[in-house]
């Protein structure tokens, strides 16, 4: 877990943390620029790194005890007192301060300041104290890397790979996207043999191939194409597929005959690569396609208005829920060149924590390797983080959130790689005066490891507090002010809230011209704010966010992903 600073700053009046606005507006007809109020970026920003969740091996023998009114877990940090009649012992939430009695019986000797629990449930089945790290899952790694490949008509059109001398090399979409797939799979048998690899194809019917053994296969194809419920079933009735050390040949047979036919189920497609991964958990679905889903559900050809897309987003809901609950991850790749309408198919990558990119034909094996190679350190995720009363956690989306001294967020899906930030303020109506030098706060990471282990680990942190705002940005961590501009400002523009997502990625670029020392990570963070406020800037403020999503090109979609789903990996360091 980082901060952006050493200190909390806390700020003793709110008027002095705001600052003079230029805002463009219509009246009637003509744009005026007028001054409004917005909040100047502070430090009081934390980021957590899911990368813990790999660390998180030993596990105490005791249960967790939680505080009666709010989230917290006792830590050895709250001071125990015995009770005057000697009957157990009591102690005083430091979040929400209520009085917690607690029984003689109970051992708290294995408390520390960062604990790891099995859940109540997992703890009564299991005889040890250890859980396997998920390096030695990985080493007997049982999850399912499945391919989702569009073969339509539209996938047999032609792209220039290279030139040589005056002869200019073509090669078609497919053959590309079969170019690579064959790389990766040779890659797979060779580091990762006792990985699972299937591969489904789609064009007017799916195919699941599995691994090329008859006895997985399997062609959806019809009415079926319509019908949840039975897609659902034929998904789940699949048998997993072979180790990739085992099936290597046969595998690379089902991409070799791969041949362009014509229509586009990739609804259907998606849904049965998804219910196949339901054995395994920390699978990954990868979906290459270049053109728009047109067959069976969650065909998005069809509708051209709000409301007729209602339906199709609802499917690509259901799928993302779906593939949480399941623990699988699913990433998009859009071919360039076609138009996808990565306004609902991304969001099925969003929110599983898969990735979601438009790639060019000819770098999509780097694309397949840089999805393969992030590891799955947890499932079922959710944070929650518990602030001292008198903070709060700034909820841009709620009208009044001063109250909100703890908030759970779902995460999902975790890799390594998979970062979260939020923001935090001071309630100056409760807390004008802060006497206190330091506070604490706590964050429950509760989640799944590959074997279905219910883990909850549980770290607390001590910060010094300071009302100077000059001290609390002496030793300031902007790499970590940059991720949460850029996932905040994602998460409004995701909600359909333009104007606050203007507003917040102007403040931060105000923010970093003034104090970014390090001009590497300056131009770049500049220039990713800069490029999202141009797009930004053309979308209409008081439309829904339906609308806004069936007016956005997959290219503004593609980076507005990008930035919700924002970690410190994707800047590009200079070693």
């Amino acid at each position: 877990m980082d901060t952006a600073s050493p200190f909390i700053y806390a700020y003793t009046n709110s008027a002095s943390e705001d600052s003079d606005e230029d805002e463009v507006v219509l009246e009637k007809g003509k744009q005026i620029k007028r001054k409004k109020r917005a909040r100047v970026s502070d430090t009081n920003v934390l980021k957590i790194n899911f990368i813990c969740l790999q660390e998180a091996n030993f596990v105490t023998s005791v249960k967790p005890i939680r505080c009666i009114k709010c989230p917290a877990i006792l830590t050895s940090s709250e001071t125990l007192l015995n009770n005057l009649d000697g009957a157990g012992r009591k102690w005083q939430c430091s979040y929400c301060g209520s009085k917690n009695t607690l029984s003689a019986e109970r051992d708290v000797n294995q408390l520390t300041e960062d604990t790891t629990y099995l859940s109540e449930q997992d703890l009564e089945e299991q005889s040890t104290k250890f859980v396997k790290t998920n390096q030695d899952i990985d080493e007997e790694d049982d999850s399912i890397i499945h391919f989702c490949i569009d073969i339509s008509g539209s996938m047999e059109e032609t792209i220039i790979t290279r030139k040589e001398q005056q002869t200019t090399v073509y090669i078609s979409r497919l053959d590309a996207t079969k170019a690579a797939i064959t790389s990766q799979l040779k890659d797979l048998a060779k580091y990762k043999p006792r990985v699972k690899v299937g591969i489904t194809t789609f064009s007017s019917e799916v195919v699941y191939n599995g691994d090329g053994h008859s006895s997985l296969e399997y062609t959806a194809k019809g009415k079926i194409l319509e019908n949840k419920n039975e897609l659902l079933k034929i998904g789940r009735s699949l048998n997993p597929p072979h180790e990739i050390k085992t099936s290597l040949s046969k595998l690379l047979e089902i991409v070799k005959r791969c041949k362009p036919l014509s229509l586009t189920a990739l609804g259907p497609a998606l849904l049965i690569c998804t219910a196949a991964t339901s054995k395994c958990r920390g699978s990954k679905v990868i979906l290459c396609t270049d053109g728009m889903a047109n067959v069976g559900l969650g065909n998005l050809e069809a509708y051209s208005s709000a409301k007729n897309i209602k339906k199709a987003e609802e499917f690509y809901s259901y799928v993302s829920t779906y593939a949480k609950e399941l623990g699988s991850s699913i990433s998009i790749l859009a071919i360039s060149g076609g138009e996808c309408r990565l306004a609902e198919l991304g969001n099925v990558a969003v929110n599983t924590n898969g990735q979601v990119n438009i790639v060019d034909p000819v770098n999509l094996g780097e694309e397949f390797k840089g999805i393969l190679k992030e590891n799955i350190v947890g499932t079922n995720v959710e944070a929650t983080v518990i602030l001292p009363q008198g903070f709060y956690i700034r909820d841009y989306m709620a009208i009044d959130n001063k109250s909100m001294f703890y908030k759970t967020f779902e995460i999902g899906t975790a890799t390594a790689s998979t970062e979260f930030t939020l923001e935090y303020g001071l309630n100056l109506e409760k807390h004008r005066n802060l006497n206190k030098e330091s506070i604490r706060f706590q964050l429950i990471i509760k989640f799944k490891n590959k074997k279905g282990s219910s883990i909850i680990r549980v770290i607390e942190k001590v910060m010094k507090i300071t009302h100077d705002r000059k001290v609390a940005e002496e030793k300031i961590n902007m790499e970590v002010l940059a991720v949460n501009a850029l996932q905040q400002g994602g998460r409004m523009h995701g909600e359909g809230n333009i104007i606050a997502s203007k507003s917040r990625m102007r403040a931060a670029k105000r923010y970093f011209g003034k104090n970014m020392a390090d001009d590497d990570l300056f131009s770049e963070t500049d220039a990713r704010i800069t490029n999202y406020l141009d797009d930004l800037h053309g979308e209409n403020a008081s439309a829904s966010k339906a609308e806004l999503k069936l007016k956005r090109t997959d290219i503004k979609s593609k980076n507005l992903f990008t930035n919700m789903g924002f970690s410190s990996k994707m800047f590009n360091k200079k070693k």
